[in-house]
This record gives C-alpha cells, structure tokens and sequence, in this order.
C-alpha cells in the first residue's frame, strides 16, 4: 500500500472518522503510520542488514555510529563475525561460540585485567554507551599482521527515512522497497489508530489496535521460524573447555 493509502482511506476505517483537519489532522496520521513503520521494523529485524568495520592493529574500541553512518539499532537475528584475510584469497572467521558478547561489568568480574591483554584473535565483544556514543570492542585486541585485512561484520537496522510523497511505499532502504513486507504493512496502520485514539480518549479502542498490532509483529515472527523445528544444542562445551584449561583461568574460554 502506498503512504497515501495507509495514512487515508486505511486509517480511516480502523477510526471510523473521515477528519482529516481536527482531532486527527493529516499531519498526525502521517506521523503516527511512519512510527509505525519503524517500530514494527524494530521489533521484527526486517530490514537488518550487515555492515562492514575495518579493524586496526592493536586497536580495541570502534566507534559504531560514526563508523556506520545509518546505523540505528544492533539487530539480533544473527551474531557478529571477525574475519581475517591473509593477504591471498583465504579468509578465516571467528564467530558463534568462539565470539561471545558481554558487558564490560561481567567482563571485570570474570576477567580481571582484560583491557590489558594482548593483541590476538578477538574472543568478546564488548559493547559500551557513552553519551550520544555506541562504541563496541574487542577482547583481545586484534592482531593484525603485514598484508592481512581484519574486518568485523555487524548486523544492524538502518536508520529508516519518514515516507513524505503519497506514493512512498513502507520499508524503504536506499531507495529499494521491500517487497516481500506487503503483507505487513496493515500493521503500520494499526499502530496509528492505536496512537491516534488517545486524542479522543477510547481506551478499550486503543488497546485492540496495539493488540492488532501486536500480532502482525508476531505473524511476522512465526513466519521467519525455520521449518521442521529448533536445533538443540549446549552452551557450553565442558569436557573441551577442561582439556583447554578452563579450570586453571584460561581467559579465552567462555563460561
């Protein structure tokens, strides 16, 4: 459907009002279906993409916003990949259980001097907020050598620009609208209509058009679920992590 669409005729049956000029202008109608969008956008990791950060030798911290410049929200669909380059065509990558995200308080606790390690292959990932700032690091440092490329692979949202033309089509990334979210996009105008209710105070009214909402974000879960049932697997791997040394310390083994 196309913004138009959403914001007008849409709408307008979920609220049963033709106003457009009063309580609710075409203004807030606009506003509403785009936050819409970017909440059910938020919720799902429909539009997450993989963004690439060049690593520097013995350099632990990265800048995530600065470095990925739409960055908006840290997806969660997929784990973060270390890969490395060697300076011909072999790439190796670290990842999964070898790359394991924790905060820096559990990192103090279960590590105590980590900042201080040397540079090798990355085994955690640390995420920090400071200010305005995402930074995300790497423990250890990386280590990279002469003619090697290091990288860290990052899925994430990008950051998702308001429709404004009535033919502006929802989720829209780099000018590509996303097909394969035409059966969602009711679920933009459901958001509205829940929000838009607040103005003439229906409460009950309100609730329903969250709850619509609500499971048009979980329709779209259901169908991202692979066929045939989840894999079940350990967290950890004891009798490895005994013959690596994890009972004697070994910082590099995750418990």
């Amino acid at each position: 459907m196309t913004f138009l669409q959403l914001y007008g005729e849409e709408l307008s049956l979920q609220l049963a009002s033709e106003d457009t000029t009063e309580r609710f202008t075409t203004a807030r109608r606009k506003a509403q279906v785009n936050a819409g969008m970017r909440e059910f956008a938020r919720l799902t990791d429909c539009l997450a993409v993989r963004g690439s950060i060049s690593l520097s030798d013995e350099v632990a911290e990265y800048d995530l916003e600065a470095t990925l410049t739409d960055f908006w929200w840290l997806s969660e669909q997929e784990g973060l990949t270390v890969t490395k380059n060697d300076g011909t065509t072999t790439t190796y990558y670290t990842e999964g259980r070898e790359l394991t995200r924790k905060d820096a308080r559990r990192m103090d606790r279960e590590h105590p001097g980590w900042r201080a390690w040397s540079a090798g292959t990355p085994r955690y990932l640390v995420f920090r907020v400071d200010g305005g700032r995402t930074y995300i690091g790497l423990a250890p440092a990386p280590d990279v050598g002469s003619g090697e490329t290091w990288a860290l692979l990052v899925p994430y949202l990008p950051s998702l620009a308001d429709m404004s033309d009535d033919a502006d089509l929802p989720f829209t990334v780099a000018g590509n609208a996303s097909k394969r979210l035409e059966p969602w996009h009711q679920a933009l105008v459901h958001y509205a209509a829940s929000k838009l209710e607040k103005a003439r105070k229906q409460v009950t009214m309100e609730q329903q058009q969250l709850a619509l909402f609500a499971a048009y974000v979980q329709d779209y879960r259901n169908k991202q679920r692979t066929p045939g049932g989840d894999e079940v697997s350990f967290a950890h791997h004891y009798f490895s992590g005994m013959r690596r040394g994890a009972y004697a310390g070994d910082p590099m083994v995750d418990w």
